[in-house]
């Protein structure tokens, strides 16, 4: 519809997995370059994870186009069918001619070894990529880690690629599932995009298609990063219906509100701009900005940076916003931009998790000057980053770190040390400052990053029918939290109904879905009940 407003022959944001419009950020080349060495190298099984959107069935379709006419690539994109017909696509993926062959396991894996051994001999290789792998059966993940013991003495004749959601993780690393595991050579997990990709991101795709590089404001691109998260999908949805309302607009300029509108269209909820707000919440990061600068600014809290841990205080409830002000929503979002603006240098992520680190007094067991998620095993700690509400986070009771961005996208990374009787304490540019709980909570932060402590042989989100030591630590710890009587079970390793239905109580006592996942979020609220684990908190309980 908007094509020939904006003089273009195709749509730059469309979801269909185009190679042309592949945009290489960082972790689009780290992951490229994992599923090469597996195509390249002779290594069984190589395994490519990601939420949805995040660009892996683009990436497939741009490996497959790059692979020299030696290679074969065999790609499946239905994983729920049978084991005979996923050998049989296999087979006519290859090229292979099955019309006189009876199609049973057997035959059609003494033809499929058949053709790769005259492939190897003739110098090719062969490649068999799986999209969609957590819908995977167990039967026929064993029937692809058997496809890896076709070889030679000294290769593999079949290169195995893995590409699904984050739950393929926690599927491979089941206890039954550990003999391909011990299989995968190679791991990447494919994150979103931060807010400098998105924008790149968006260029590319546009430059792409021909049309203008100043297509989008820069509030507009703010907008747009803050609420798809940084997952292609999203932005490709979120810039479709922008391109669309600037078409019905007669603009050539995306503008804020545009940006606004489609968000709100296209996720169904209201986008955190200054210009949707209701008064209240104009007041609330009004009231937030002048805090910020009157108590860090101006120093009336100039403190210095302790790095212990203050923990005598009470949670108390949050208050309610008070009346809402009057005046002009645009000079309310002028008035925050300066504001925020005269707190530069401002506080990088990398900055305040420093500061999150130092509250948990590991500081010491890292080296050299930064430190990231990636470290924090060293130390027996590891990154939570949560997506859920305010109250969530706030009854898991850790220190965490949120992003404020201003109206023209300019970033402040805000370390939140406690809460207490209605009051958030905060570190922003090496000061600490105290404000009204609930205008911080006005201001929706997209996510939230802490640190927890796991519990020994924990490494993966625990499910039904998963077996293993750390199925019966957790098993031995959820007794203890729920206050009942251990229920005898025959194997204390094995994720059986009685701890399904320890969990699921569990879970709904604290207000999570009774879905019998054991992840960090629950292993944190056990901690919390316990009280046995000495961490830093929010707030201590009364």
């Amino acid at each position: 519809m908007y094509r020939d407003f904006f003089g273009i022959n195709e749509n730059p944001f469309s979801n269909s997995p185009d190679p042309k419009y592949i945009f290489m950020s960082q972790r689009h080349s780290e992951a490229l370059a994992h599923l090469m060495w597996g195509v390249q190298g002779d290594n069984g099984f190589v395994m490519l994870t990601g939420e949805v959107g995040t660009g892996k069935t683009t990436l497939c379709r741009y490996l497959a186009e790059q692979l020299d006419d030696h290679v074969k690539l065999a790609l499946c994109l239905n994983p729920k069918i049978s084991d005979v017909d996923l050998l049989t696509t296999i087979c006519e993926e290859l090229g292979i001619d099955i019309t006189d062959v009876v199609h049973t396991v057997k035959d059609l894996t003494s033809v499929l070894n058949t053709f790769l051994l005259d492939l190897y001999a003739n110098g090719g290789r062969a490649v068999l990529m799986i999209d969609e792998a957590q819908n995977l059966s167990f039967e026929l993940l064993e029937q692809v880690r058997l496809l890896t013991n076709l070889e030679t003495t000294h290769n593999k004749l079949l290169q195995v690629i893995l590409v699904g959601q984050t739950e393929l993780k926690d599927h491979i690393d089941q206890f039954s599932l550990r003999q391909l595991s011990q299989r995968i050579s190679a791991r990447y997990h494919l994150d979103p995009l931060n807010a400098t990709e998105t924008d790149q991101y968006i260029a590319h795709r546009i430059a792409i298609a021909g049309l203008p590089q100043a297509l989008f404001s820069a509030s507009a691109l703010n907008i747009i990063y803050k609420n798809s998260r940084g997952i292609p999908r999203l932005i490709n949805s979120i810039c479709d219906r922008c391109l669309l309302g600037a078409y019905v607009a007669g603009k050539k300029v995306v503008s804020k509100r545009l940006a606004t509108n489609a968000t709100d269209e296209v996720l169904g909820t209201k986008a955190p701009s200054l210009n949707k707000l209701t008064p209240i919440t104009v007041m609330a990061a009004t009231v937030l900005t002048i805090w910020i600068i009157a108590y860090g600014l101006f120093g009336l809290l100039n403190l210095p940076l302790p790095f212990g841990l203050n923990t005598t205080h009470n949670a108390g409830s949050p208050s309610e916003p008070g009346p809402a002000i009057s005046g002009r929503i645009d000079e309310y979002t002028e008035q925050t931009t300066r504001l925020l603006a005269a707190l530069e240098p401002a506080d990088t992520v990398e900055a305040a998790f420093l500061r999150m680190i130092a509250l948990w007094k590991t500081k010491k067991g890292f080296q050299g000057e930064t430190v990231s998620c990636q470290d924090t095993a060293n130390v027996g700690l590891a990154c939570l980053n949560w997506e859920g509400s305010w109250d969530e986070v706030r009854q898991l009771n850790r220190p965490f770190i949120i992003e404020l961005v201003t109206p023209q996208g300019d970033a402040h990374s805000v370390l939140v040390r406690t809460l207490q009787d209605g009051s958030a304490t905060l570190e922003l540019s090496a000061r600490l400052v105290q404000i009204p709980e609930h205008m911080l909570r006005a201001l929706r932060p997209g996510n939230f990053l802490l640190l927890w402590q796991p519990p020994p042989f924990y490494n993966r989100t625990l499910r039904p029918n998963m077996t293993g030591n750390d199925v019966a630590w957790v098993r031995k710890r959820l007794n203890k939290a729920s206050l009942g009587l251990p229920v005898a079970v025959s194997n204390p390793e094995y994720y059986d109904d009685s701890l399904l239905k320890e969990v699921n109580s569990f879970n709904r006592r604290h207000n999570r879905p009774d879905d019998g996942l054991i992840d960090p979020a629950t292993l944190i609220l056990m901690d919390n009940t316990l009280g046995d684990v000495i961490v830093p908190v929010l707030y201590q309980n009364p």
